[in-house]
């Protein structure tokens, strides 16, 4: 049986060495209110400091969703992370709120009953479609800043 928090520790540490790579900071909140994490650059061009919460979402092998819990957090990135138990094949998947809504709503997701009724919809076996879809989201090494910053 997988063990979910390992899945989780392992994500995050994956993450986190993503990002220390592209030169961003990470703050862990101490209490969990649906913000995984904060992500922040403190030395930008102009001195700047720029900070984003990140909400984790991990799976051994690939899962997508959208969950209105989390609309409330303004600039919150959802970070899905796929292949958690083979790092040579990780994929980081970023949206915001938006974007994620956007495509449910290409999926059709947001005119189901579980949307309607849960405020809320996942799969953990996406389809070419929504693999092609969220291509797009993808996220590698030396784009984590732009990402951020966005």
């Amino acid at each position: 049986m997988i063990d979910t928090q390992i899945i989780e520790l392992k994500a995050r540490s994956l993450l986190f060495d993503a990002l220390w790579a592209d030169d961003i900071e990470v703050a862990i909140p101490v209490r969990d209110r649906g913000i995984d994490f904060i992500a922040y650059v403190d030395h930008g061009k102009k001195g700047d400091f720029v900070a984003r919460p990140i909400q984790v979402k991990a799976a051994s092998t690939a899962s997508f969703g959208v969950d209105k819990k989390y609309q409330k957090f303004a600039d919150l990135l959802i970070v899905y992370i796929w292949n958690v138990e083979s790092p040579a094949n990780v994929r980081f998947i970023v949206t915001d709120y938006k974007e994620a809504c956007s495509v449910a709503r290409r999926k059709g997701w947001l005119r189901t009953p579980t949307w309607e009724m849960k405020g809320k919809y996942s799969t953990s076996k996406p389809d070419k479609r929504l693999k092609d879809i969220l291509s797009g989201f993808q996220v590698s090494a030396g784009g984590w800043r732009k990402r951020l910053l966005k």
